[in-house]
C-alpha cells in the first residue's frame, strides 16, 4: 500500500507533465514490445533459402511464420507460370511483406523523442513555480523555491528514464529492420534467378 501512495504522490507532484510521460512511455513501450516479438517470430521460425527451393519445386506443404517464408507462400499463390510474369510477382509479394518489417519504427522513434521535451516543460513549469514563490515572499520562502526545483528535477529526471531505452530500443529495432530487408533483397534475387 506505501508503494503506491509513493507512486501517487510523485505522480501528483509531478503533475501534467509525469503523466503525459507514463501515457507516451506506455505507448511506446507496447510498440516496442509488439515489434520484438515480430522480429523474434519472423527470425527464429523462417525456412533457409535452399527449403524455400525444395518447396517450389515439390509445392508441399510449409507453415507461414518467417519472413521469407511469408513471402514464399504469398508468391506461390500468385506465381502464373510464365518466368517474366512470375519476376514481377516476386517483387510485389516483396513490395507487399516490407511494410510489416517497417511497422511503428517511427511511431517509436517519435515516442523517445518527445520523452525529454516533456521533461522539459516540467522543467519550465518547475522553475516557473519557483519563481512565483521567489516573487511572491522573496528568497525567505525556502518550502516554496525547493517544491519548484524539486518538481523541475523530477520531471526532467523522468523524461530521461523514459527517453534514453527508447531511443536504445529504436535503434535496435532499427538495426532488425535492416537485417530483415537485406534478407528479403537476397531472397528477391535468388528466387528470380529459379523462376
Amino acid at each position: 500500500m506505501g508503494v503506491f501512495f509513493d507512486i501517487f504522490a510523485y505522480l501528483k507532484f509531478g503533475g501534467v507533465s509525469i503523466v503525459s510521460l507514463l501515457i507516451v512511455s506506455f505507448l511506446m513501450w507496447i510498440l516496442i514490445i509488439e515489434r520484438v516479438l515480430f522480429f523474434r517470430e519472423i527470425e527464429t521460425k523462417d525456412i533457409s533459402t535452399y527449403d524455400a527451393m525444395k518447396i517450389m519445386k515439390e509445392s508441399s506443404y510449409f507453415e507461414r511464420r518467417g519472413i521469407l517464408s511469408k513471402t514464399l507462400g504469398l508468391f506461390l499463390e500468385k506465381r502464373v507460370g510464365n518466368s517474366t510474369i512470375d519476376k514481377k510477382i516476386i517483387e510485389e509479394c516483396i513490395m507487399e511483406i516490407k511494410p510489416n518489417i517497417n511497422k511503428f519504427l517511427k511511431e517509436i522513434e517519435i515516442f523517445a523523442a518527445v520523452a525529454p521535451l516533456l521533461g522539459l516543460l516540467g522543467t519550465i513549469i518547475g522553475m516557473v513555480a519557483t519563481f512565483d514563490a521567489i516573487s511572491l515572499s522573496g528568497v525567505c520562502n525556502v518550502k516554496g523555491i525547493s517544491n519548484g526545483i524539486s518538481k523541475a528535477l523530477i520531471t526532467t529526471q523522468s523524461g530521461l528514464i523514459v527517453a534514453i531505452p527508447g531511443l536504445f530500443m529504436s535503434v535496435y529495432l532499427s538495426k532488425k529492420r535492416e537485417r530483415a530487408e537485406r534478407i528479403l533483397d537476397e531472397f528477391l534475387v535468388t528466387l528470380k534467378r529459379v523462376v
